[in-house]
């Protein structure tokens, strides 16, 4: 029997779950993930969860950790931050609409990290190149 609190073996297990994905071992850091959510679910492990299951192209699976973490989290700046990462998602996926909803989303809540205005500014001229190129091909 550990002696540990729930939190602290999730804490334990967050930092191993960091260094599997250093070592691009994401399937280990995915189930080690998962344990550390079964001990002390938060926002912080279902959204990195979620950026770990993007990687391995598990965008479904990658969704539902993104919108689990926002119904946990606490504060502007931890939603922000999941928005911004499900922004990214979609918008590898092409998906411009709702990735520019999501990074807006981020710029709102957390008005002062230019990181998600320079991202929201860049998927906009990407959209328009896009659709520029798509109106010249019909």
């Amino acid at each position: 029997m550990s002696l540990r609190s729930p939190k602290a073996q999730a804490d334990k297990l967050f930092q191993s779950a960091k260094r599997f994905v250093c070592a691009d071992r994401y399937h280990s850091a995915i189930v080690t993930l998962n344990q550390a959510i079964g001990h002390a679910p938060t926002a912080e492990l279902y959204d990195y969860r979620g950026i770990v299951l993007t990687l391995t192209g598990q965008n479904e699976a990658a969704l539902e950790s993104f919108a689990r973490a926002l119904e946990l989290a606490t504060t502007k700046n931890a939603r922000a931050e999941i928005y911004f990462h499900r922004g990214l998602l979609f918008a590898r996926d092409g998906s411009y609409e709702p990735a520019l909803l999501d990074l807006a989303r981020a710029c709102r809540l957390n008005r002062f990290d230019p990181t998600y205005r320079e991202a929201c500014d860049h998927l906009k001229k990407e959209k328009k190149a896009r659709d520029r190129y798509e109106d010249q091909t019909d």
